[in-house]
């Protein structure tokens, strides 16, 4: 189907922002998103049972979706008396307008975002501009970022580019400041955070690569829509031996790549519960595969060959009984 563009009535219109609407889009959660258009366009108050009603949900849904909300940072508890129970939290989405005069005040007093600023300039190679610098300086007021997790996502926007790319190529404070933005949103505030939200993303690479080799994709990097494919697999917590399965008859019913099919096989497995190719075979009434016995036979025996045992001492002299009558001894 091709894309098509619509306009919606701008009468009695609700908004919100572009980066409430990443996250909820990227959380997929079908309720949650319901629920934040309810609460917006009742001006923060809600009551989960009359939510229920008009947006034809079970209560207790409802109730999940708010407490979705929360953990997402899209809400939070209003206070004061008056006051909405349920309030939309801000996302940060935009810089303020600082001045680079504010800026360069914030250099010279000595505090800790000059030995920042130096840093960072040692590190991508190049003295920082007066947006630069305004950028990097939003990081660290707006945002909120401690020095050293700014630093640290420096580094790892660096070693990002040069793995991408080769070595030499460094990033613009642009795409930091749009990486910073996603930590953000992601609630990394600490180097721990940091840490771990790195190894959980190391992690998700190195099953995509896995996933990349399964479906024989060598010497490229996987497209746009590609790795939104395999990235859905991987937060679905597919097994790559079902992605492995899926693959094989992808390839049988269209003899290419398809990879709507092949999405479309995962997800119904993993909408029916199926985990492993075991569960898969079951559910299509097919004998499962069971390991190939060891040994050099399979008729049973004491002590034989056939069950895969080496012989003990009675079943030896036996034999040289019978060799030595052969032989007319």
């Amino acid at each position: 189907m091709a894309d098509m563009r619509y306009v919606l009535p701008p009468a009695d219109a609700v908004t919100i922002s572009g980066a409430a609407a990443d996250v909820l889009i990227r959380s997929g959660d079908g309720a949650a998103a319901l629920v934040y258009l309810h609460i917006a366009r009742c001006g923060g108050e809600i009551s989960p049972g009359r939510a229920a009603k008009t947006l034809n949900l079970p209560e207790k849904d409802v109730a999940a979706a708010i407490e979705r909300l929360f953990s997402l940072g899209l809400i939070k508890r209003a206070s004061g008396e008056g006051a909405p129970a349920i309030k939309t939290a801000p996302v940060k989405d935009e810089l303020p307008e600082y001045s680079i005069e504010e800026v360069r005040h914030e250099i010279t007093s000595g505090s800790v975002f000059a030995a920042l600023v130096k840093e960072v300039q040692k590190d991508l190679g190049k003295i920082l501009t007066s947006d630069d610098l305004v950028r990097l300086f939003g990081m660290y007021d707006y945002l909120g970022l401690p020095p050293d997790v700014i630093y640290h996502l420096v580094r790892f926007c660096i070693d990002e580019h040069t793995r991408r790319y080769g070595e030499g190529r460094r990033p613009t404070i642009r795409y930091i400041e749009k990486v910073a933005y996603s930590w953000e949103r992601e609630g990394v505030k600490t180097l721990e955070d940091a840490e771990a939200y790195i190894s959980r993303l190391e992690r998700q690479r190195d099953r995509m690569s896995e996933i990349l080799r399964i479906l024989q994709i060598r010497d490229r990097l996987p497209s746009a829509t590609e790795r939104r494919y395999i990235e859905g697999w991987v937060e679905l917590g597919i097994a790559p031996e079902l992605i492995e399965m899926a693959y094989d008859k992808t390839l049988v019913q269209t003899g290419r790549l398809a990879w709507k099919y092949l999405d479309t096989i995962l997800k119904s497995w993993h909408a029916a519960g199926l985990k492993t190719t075991q569960d898969v075979l079951r559910a299509d009434g097919k004998p499962e595969k069971k390991p190939a016995a060891s040994g050099y036979g399979t008729a049973p025996g004491r002590g034989g060959a056939g069950n895969g045992a080496m012989p003990d001492e009675s079943d030896i002299k036996r034999m040289e009984n019978f060799l030595k009558k052969l032989k007319g001894e």
